[in-house]
């Protein structure tokens, strides 16, 4: 009966440890696709890097993207083998049609009215391609969604926002060259009510206060004056931040070039002595 029990507390013992390694493995697996090269000296690149988003957006503009569900209507209308299985997949389509457009009406009323930060702008998914090229022109939309050849972008710098997921990001900071040419992908951490990505369609990372957390659309207008809110003192910081940097930038210059002169009087002053003493 000892040996019995003894066997058993074995046994579970092996388990835990296959589950600790599997966990161990999985992980590893997880963190695969980050390119080191691109993560190197992160945590002073971020620091630079949003220091540089925020004042660019300043004065800049914002980007929104929307989307149209084009796939998933075309597909439920082309379902249906019945002409009353056609009726009710055509049914459905239409609800998801006009689902979408109060989404997307919701999003841009709350941006109106809330976003104070920098100029918006608004365009469907299926323009992103011409937006990455800088082709703007009848792009963006009016607020009854329709394409409007008299809105066109003015600002040299944006960002864009959509509702969508944040990840835990296989992009770290590479060049604009590669940049272009890398999807992003990774673990899912969470879908948000907005998230702000680069022009490259890549989520920003911290410190920029990149996502609001939220899903409820009816509350679409507290989750924009949120992210207002959060850019806004994240550049009065930055602004502050970056003034403590460049003094103590300055001061360690300062002290760099002391040191070189106290060295070369040091330098001159043995020389002389011993120009004395011969």
């Amino acid at each position: 009966m000892q040996l019995e029990k003894i066997m058993y507390i074995r046994k579970l013992v092996v388990i835990v440890v296959l589950f600790q390694l599997n966990s161990i493995s999985a992980q590893n697996e997880n963190t695969s696709y980050k390119n080191s090269e691109q993560f190197k000296d992160f945590g002073k690149k971020s620091i630079q890097i949003a220091y540089e988003q925020i004042t660019g957006l300043k004065n800049g503009a914002l980007l929104v993207r929307l989307q149209t569900s084009e796939r998933k209507i075309s597909a439920l209308k082309n379902m249906g083998k019945t002409p009353k299985e056609k009726e009710q997949a055509l049914y459905e389509a239409t609800q998801v049609e006009l689902q979408q457009i109060k989404e997307n009406k919701q999003i841009i009323r709350a941006f109106l009215q809330e976003f104070k930060f920098c100029p918006v702008y608004f365009f469907y998914a299926h323009s992103s391609d011409s937006i990455i090229k800088k082709k703007f022109k009848n792009i963006f939309l009016d607020t009854n969604l329709t394409v409007d050849p008299n809105i066109y972008l003015k600002e040299t710098y944006f960002l864009f926002a959509e509702k969508d997921a944040v990840y835990n990001s296989s992009i770290g900071f590479p060049d604009d060259e590669q940049a272009a040419k890398i999807t992003e992908s990774g673990d899912i951490i969470k879908h948000v009510a907005i998230v702000v990505k680069d022009k490259f369609f890549h989520q920003l990372k911290d410190p920029f206060p990149f996502y609001v957390k939220g899903y409820d659309l009816t509350k679409y207008n507290l989750y924009i004056e949120k992210l207002n809110t959060k850019i806004s003192s994240f550049y009065q910081e930055e602004l502050i931040q970056n003034k403590i940097r460049e003094a103590l930038l300055r001061k360690k210059k300062e002290k760099a070039a002391s040191r070189l002169l106290k060295k070369e009087r040091k330098k001159k002053a043995k020389s002389s002595h011993n120009t004395n003493e011969n």
